[in-house]
């Protein structure tokens, strides 16, 4: 498994280098908004969501196959130990075997418990083989067309290789204009408590977290929705708890002149392009969350409720369903103060039809099967001192049984 995933990720990788070195070799000529360079882009990042995926699923069967060994080696160490123990004798005390053969129970079920985590992320694996293999999106010749995932790419950094791969017959489509911010509009708007951190002082501040998971936003705005990764060493841009990167300093002095119409501007982009939104990590804005694909699955996928037919309400009213003990203790407790009653209403889980009701008995006395409110008492009649002579006299018995 691990092979077919690290086979699958560097299939991924080589498309990835073409797709950038094909951007940079034809973006000085085509120019950014080309139908090509807007497919390639398209591509790119559909191909590095799945790279991302690819690369931490590799790191999740390696800490598998980790845990397993060292379980393994765990368990031959007790079972070594026990061999020891026992040796060739043939009665030996419960207190010298049973703790080690209850650790190597314990080794056991937690082998089993990593081996069914396996099993599930297997199954997981081989649908993301199936939908590469025979995809139900569209394929082009020059890789995945549409492929949506929701991972980030903050832990991806791609090395652009030399590969000459695209046909000339591509290159015949019509350039599309893409709507840029005119720099006389942006420059009468700014914005207060801006803090510019310098390069070598962002160098170290590795744990801050980058708005955008580390994007460029002019590169995002200038260029049509382009992904290029910031360096910090350029320097920071702080604006509340928000934390800006930029590939060039160039980029970052450009911002800072107009920081909120290069906001506005990104905003209008990415609503323009709503596959960036996941890829930039804004999948929770309040701005974009009708438009994450989270939302958009919920509109395609939303089922009408089932009713049930005499009150036409919905048949599970309560949304969330809780099953931990606490929860079904406290169920358990108020239903010691329910009581049934005779009557038949909606309150009785009334039927639909007549002659499926279940009639209660008229004393509300008891409710069991047997008592004195619902059942006749038993009159038996037997005879007794029936054997012997011919003049013998027998006697009829009448008794009354109050069951």
């Amino acid at each position: 498994m691990k092979d077919r995933v690290e086979a699958e990720a560097n299939c991924v990788e080589e498309r990835i280098h073409a797709y950038r070195k094909a951007i940079e070799l034809h973006i000085q000529t085509l120019g950014i908004h080309h139908v090509l360079m807007q497919r390639l882009r398209d591509e790119l990042h559909y191909d590095l969501q799945l790279l991302c995926f690819l690369q931490d699923l590799q790191s999740v069967l390696t800490e598998t196959h980790l845990r397993m060994s060292r379980l393994s080696e765990r368990l031959q160490e007790q079972l070594q130990i026990l061999s020891a123990t026992i040796g060739s004798q043939t009665c030996i005390p419960n207190e010298l075997v049973f703790p080690e053969f209850q650790k190597v129970g314990l080794l056991q079920k937690r082998a089993s418990a990593e081996f069914r985590k396996f099993r599930s992320q297997s199954r997981v694996v081989e649908q993301i083989f199936i939908l590469s293999n025979k995809p139900n999106f569209k394929r082009t010749p020059i890789g995945i067309a549409e492929l949506k995932t929701s991972c980030g790419l903050s832990k991806i950094k791609v090395l652009a290789d030399y590969c000459d791969f695209l046909p000339a017959h591509v290159y015949s489509s019509t350039s599309l204009q893409a709507e840029i911010p005119e720099p006389s509009v942006m420059s009468n708007r700014t914005m207060e408590d801006i803090v510019i951190i310098d390069g070598k002082e962002a160098s170290y501040m590795r744990s801050t977290r980058l708005y955008l998971n580390g994007f460029c936003l002019m590169s995002i705005i200038l260029n049509g929705g382009l992904l290029q990764l910031g360096d910090p060493k350029a320097g920071l841009v702080r604006i509340g708890d928000k934390n800006y990167t930029f590939s060039t300093n160039s980029a970052l002095n450009q911002f800072v002149n107009s920081p909120a119409s290069y906001l506005d501007a990104l905003e209008k982009m990415v609503i323009a392009m709503p596959q960036l939104i996941n890829t930039l990590g804004l999948q929770r804005e309040p701005k974009f969350a009708q438009l994450a694909i989270s939302k958009v699955l919920e509109l395609v996928n939303k089922r009408p409720l089932r009713q049930e037919f005499g009150t036409q309400t919905t048949t599970h009213i309560q949304q969330e369903h809780q099953f931990d003990e606490d929860t079904l203790f406290l169920r358990s407790k108020e239903l010691e103060s329910k009581q049934t009653h005779s009557t038949q209403t909606c309150g009785s889980h009334f039927s639909r039809d007549s002659s499926s009701q279940v009639w209660l008995p008229r004393d509300k006395s008891t409710q069991s099967l047997f008592g004195k409110g619902t059942t006749m008492p038993l009159r038996l009649k037997y005879f007794e001192n029936l054997r012997g002579p011919p003049d013998f006299k027998f006697n009829p018995v009448d008794i009354l049984l109050d069951v």
